[in-house]
Order: structure tokens, then C-alpha cells, then sequence
């Protein structure tokens, strides 16, 4: 397993493995790449499959508790959209950034869990 990539990151610094989706920054690979590649499979992926064991990925489980009944940003009650995989809930108008209608998907992330996903999801090998 690599480390959290931290610091800023520009668009073409790092790149994403096309098998379990973990970000890497170009600097940080062994052998380093100069340029961000078309295609890319990650030092774990590529040895999972010359082991012939797929790489599983690190899903976050649905929320099954009680939801809150006050927005998260401005502690109000009302019309609110309910995380599926946390507590927490806004308004439309509140959610970073702001929802355009309530979600249709049948699972709905809110910004919180969202960040917490992108941050885990960039590492350094």
C-alpha cells in the first residue's frame, strides 16, 4: 500500500490506476514518469494480477442509523437529502455545492463523505 498523497496537486501530476481507481503522483512511483500515462495499473494492481488475485476495492458501507433532522451547514429542519452513507443532512440549497433537485441515484453521497473518499482515494506508491 502507498501513502496519502498531500500538498496541491496539479491536474497532470498524478494519475489514476484504471483497475481499483487509487491516484498516484507521477514523482512518487518506482520508477518515477516523466509523463502521465494514457493507461496505468498500479504496482499492487500489476501484482495481483500476475498473482492471478484481483485487487479488492475498499467500498464504504451504507448508512444504517438515524439520520439527523436538522441540516448540517445551517441547523435548520425542513426538506432535507439524507446521505446514504453517513448522518448527515442538508438542504439543497445548503450542500457544497448546492443541489440542483434532490439526487435521483439510488445512493447519494454528500460533500463530506465525498471529500473524505477523495482524499483517501489519492495515495503515493
Amino acid at each position: 500500500e502507498g501513502m496519502e498523497v498531500t500538498g496541491a496537486k496539479k491536474e497532470l501530476d498524478w494519475t489514476t490506476c484504471k483497475i481499483c481507481d487509487d491516484s498516484f503522483h507521477l514523482q512518487c512511483l518506482d520508477p518515477p514518469l516523466e509523463a502521465r500515462p494514457t493507461s496505468f495499473r498500479c504496482p499492487s494492481c500489476k501484482e495481483s494480477k500476475r498473482r492471478g488475485v484481483p485487487k479488492e476495492k475498499k467500498a464504504k458501507p451504507l448508512f444504517e442509523g438515524v439520520h439527523d433532522d436538522d441540516c448540517y451547514i445551517c441547523r435548520n429542519g425542513g426538506n432535507l437529502v439524507c446521505c446514504d452513507f453517513c448522518e448527515k443532512a442538508f438542504h439543497c440549497e445548503c450542500h457544497i455545492p448546492p443541489l440542483p433537485g434532490i439526487p435521483t441515484t439510488a445512493t447519494w453521497k454528500c460533500c463530506e463523505c465525498a471529500a473524505l473518499e477523495y482524499k483517501r482515494k489519492f495515495r503515493c506508491g
